[in-house]
């Protein structure tokens, strides 16, 4: 379980093992979003309110979906809650950028560790900014720097807003 998970780069391997995690909402819902599937996903968030009670549990799954929903009001009382300092980060400079604070967006970065998010994040704040080329660059560099579900999830979302980024990974 554990392979495919956080290590495995093939994507249909991936996305065979997210597809059979339908019990598991907290792994299926990489899935859900990141193939778009709405009704799957209000189902799929009510299952895991009713799981997790504490706000410090919730907190990552209302900001990821709060993020695929457009909706940064969920995503800035979610932050506050999100245990781990990379993906607090991670979320806040989303926020940044929808704020139109590109600069202060790029401040942030520099408290991320994981490469793919920084990439990730650099790739959309370029894309913003109107330089195409640049965005394309780091978002091969952010699928590139992934593995397992973060890489399926990547590559899903640059299929549909960039998709001369993952052509060559095809």
């Amino acid at each position: 379980m554990y392979y495919p998970l956080a290590l495995e780069k093939r994507m249909d391997r991936v996305e065979s093992f997210l597809r059979s995690q339908q019990n598991s909402p907290g792994l299926y819902i990489n899935y859900v979003l990141a193939n778009r599937l709405e009704d799957e996903a209000v189902i799929i968030m009510e299952q895991l309110m009713r799981k997790y009670k504490q706000e410090t549990a919730q907190a990552p799954y209302k900001a990821a979906y709060g993020v695929y929903r457009k909706d940064m009001n969920a995503v800035r009382k979610a932050v506050h809650n999100i245990r781990f300092a990379d993906y607090r980060a991670y979320y806040e400079t989303i926020l940044l950028m929808e704020d139109g604070e590109s600069g202060q967006a790029r401040n942030r970065l520099e408290s991320i560790k994981k490469q793919w998010m920084k990439s990730a994040l650099l790739a959309e704040i370029e894309l913003k900014a109107g330089r195409h080329e640049a965005a394309i660059e780091h978002a091969r560099e952010a699928v590139n720097s992934s593995r397992g579900v973060y890489r399926y999830v990547l590559y899903k979302e640059y299929e549909r807003s960039l998709p001369q980024v993952v052509k060559p990974l095809a």
